[in-house]
């Protein structure tokens, strides 16, 4: 919806705000958390499953919301050097 390829690199993906808003160790802590979790309730049980994916995409929004910018829109991508 801007104009950008969506295969173009950003830092405007869940984990990469988390370290932003957390930090490297916190960040990467709770989204493996929260990914690893519920990826294993819901292997371990499947009735389960529909559970932790509606916990998961409303904790992926939430957290999303946290760590928008000031004006509730996502942080500017930064720019990534490429290496060739």
């Amino acid at each position: 919806l801007q104009g950008r390829s969506p295969f173009e690199a950003d830092r405007n993906h869940l984990h990469h705000r988390l370290q932003e808003r957390f930090g490297k160790n916190v960040g990467l802590g709770v989204y493996l958390g929260l990914v690893g979790s519920t990826s294993l309730l819901a292997a371990l049980s499947y009735r389960l499953a529909p559970a932790c994916l509606v916990i998961l995409s409303a904790s992926y929004v939430g957290l999303m919301l946290l760590t928008a910018g000031e004006s509730g829109r996502a942080v500017a991508p930064a720019k990534i050097a490429r290496r060739d």
